[in-house]
């Protein structure tokens, strides 16, 4: 893990703290699967015109010894995606570009940058990062990212839990209910030993 990573420890334990607080109203109802099926295919259609979007917030991660935390900027158009992020403490910046079919670019940690078929592996290289940008361009909006994925749902019908088939578990601590469909601005996802707290300040969506 790299030296700007190392020294945004402190910051990063504080935004943990944050992050991991929980939501009262986070209440799970265990549902037949074919409700669950129909409440996240209704919830599909609301969100399948979403292709282009943007947010801003903080992200913090944790491999079970070192932490760190960045600003996060990132930008979708289709299946392209665009992804900055900022170390608060040093002020480095890593920008991520790219999509899983033409393979993906990772700026600031050497010259000339670094490439990578998958982006997760290309981050966690470079950085020491774990962060499953491909999946998480799915579950952002509740969605399963493979066939297998299993969601819970609130009793708003909201999801309020994603099993990934590859071993993630991503809790839906808080939405933004003022937005049709609502959208969440506070999330965490863990697959020991690594976490990862994402809490989004801004949401553009067209």
């Amino acid at each position: 893990m790299s030296h700007a990573l190392r020294t945004a420890r402190p910051c990063a334990g504080a935004i943990l703290v944050l992050l991991l607080a929980g939501c009262a109203g986070n209440r799970v109802v265990t549902r037949p699967q074919e409700s669950v099926d129909a409440a996240q295919g209704q919830r599909q259609q609301a969100v399948a015109a979403i292709e282009d979007f943007s947010f801003a917030g903080r992200v913090a991660v944790s491999n079970g010894r070192d932490g760190g935390s960045a600003q996060i900027e990132w930008k979708q158009k289709g299946s392209l995606a665009d992804i900055t992020l900022r170390a608060p403490v040093t002020g480095q910046t890593w920008r991520m570009a790219g999509d899983d079919a033409s393979g993906w670019e990772l700026q600031g940690t050497r010259a000339g940058g670094a490439r990578g078929a998958d982006s997760e592996a290309l981050l966690l290289r470079e950085t020491g990062w774990r962060l499953p940008f491909s999946a998480l361009r799915h579950w952002l909006f509740g969605l399963a990212h493979a066939a297998g994925d299993r969601v819970e749902l609130r009793a708003s019908g909201l999801p309020a839990r994603l099993a990934s088939t590859d071993g993630w578990t991503v809790e839906y601590v808080e939405y933004d209910l003022s937005r049709v469909p609502p959208l969440a601005t506070r999330l965490r996802a863990d697959q020991a030993p690594h976490k990862v707290r994402l809490a989004i300040s801004r949401w553009n969506v067209q």
